[in-house]
């Protein structure tokens, strides 16, 4: 994986659950892609809330989370650089 330049994971977030806060190296970057639910990331001091084919583009350097604000479970594609494990 180290020599990737981009690191692809699936994330389900069940309902009502959220992911730790994350913090990356400085330069990280995010991008995420919702395939199904709706998702609240909060980025810094901003939240900013994602439908269903909705995508968001960051500087994951900065603290952040997701979160599911509804009762069934949400699936995000997440594309990260530069690959950490």
């Amino acid at each position: 994986a180290s020599s990737k330049k981009m690191l692809p994971a699936l994330i389900k977030i069940e309902g009502k659950g959220s992911t730790s806060q994350e913090r990356r190296e400085s330069l990280s970057e995010r991008f995420l892609f919702v395939l199904e639910g709706t998702v609240v990331v909060k980025v810094k001091d901003q939240a900013i809330r994602l439908e269903k084919n909705a995508s968001l583009y960051f500087n994951a350097s900065m603290p952040h989370t997701i979160e599911n604000p509804n009762s069934s479970a949400a699936k995000v594609l997440s594309v990260m650089t530069p690959v950490s494990l």
